[in-house]
């Protein structure tokens, strides 16, 4: 795939003062690669914001529709509005991602016509150094997503590529589906006739995001039942 077919979505918090850090360190990183980048912001932290604006090449808006999925539903809707033939959605905290792997996983991406959806996929080696609750819960949403949608993949990971055409499928999605939106657009794409396939690279954890505790450990049981929810509606 090229860049020229591509443009990106995201959507922020800054909860604090070091997230608001990270984050305008990560969309640094996206920036870099010349992409068109849309954020849709929830939090109203002003200086955040200011420093958001000053970056050329990035839209910014406010979020203002209710909870994740209307974040994610705004920011790729005003994403496709530019007319690139595929959105690559991601979160924002993929610092190592962005600095490392995303020019070679948009390289490597098929855009045959046929293809709805592609995935960048974790190697088997590379989940293992995930935290263990999110390696068993990520790894029972992995396994329901092949039977259902089909093909053996991660489809957990974070960022992917959609086509473009895809986007009004959002618009039908419960506003409290939560992280359940993303198997639920992936089925969009099978029963649209499309492919849902993935680039395998060695995606490796952070070493600062291996640790959980009780909170990360609920986040990850919480993040499971919107998965199903997501691939049952």
């Amino acid at each position: 795939m090229h860049s020229r077919d591509v443009a990106v979505a995201t959507i922020t918090w800054a909860r604090t003062e070091p997230e608001a850090v990270l984050l305008e360190r990560s969309l640094d990183a996206l920036l870099s690669l010349g992409l068109p980048l849309f954020v849709t912001n929830r939090g109203v932290d002003a200086s955040f914001l200011d420093q958001l604006r000053c970056r050329p090449n990035l839209h910014l808006a406010g979020g203002t529709q209710p909870g994740l999925v209307g974040q994610v539903r705004e920011s790729v809707t005003r994403a496709t509005q530019l007319g690139t033939r595929f959105v690559l959605y991601t979160e924002p905290d993929k610092l190592h991602f962005f600095e490392t792997g995303l020019y070679d996983f948009i390289e490597r991406a098929p855009d045959d016509d046929d293809v709805g959806i592609v995935m960048a996929s974790r190697s088997p080696d590379a989940l293992m150094t995930f935290p263990p609750m999110q390696q068993y819960t990520e790894g029972v949403v992995n396994e329901l997503c092949r039977q259902i949608i089909g093909g053996a993949a991660d489809y957990c990971y974070g960022p992917f590529l959609m086509r473009s055409c895809l986007a009004p499928h959002l618009q039908q999605l419960p506003d409290d589906l939560g992280w359940g939106w993303r198997p639920a657009i992936f089925r969009a794409a099978r029963r649209c006739g499309l492919q849902v396939t993935h680039v395998a690279s060695d995606y490796t954890c952070p070493d600062d995001q291996r640790f959980e505790d009780e909170e990360e450990r609920n986040h990850r049981l919480r993040q499971l039942t919107q998965n199903v929810r997501g691939l049952v509606d």
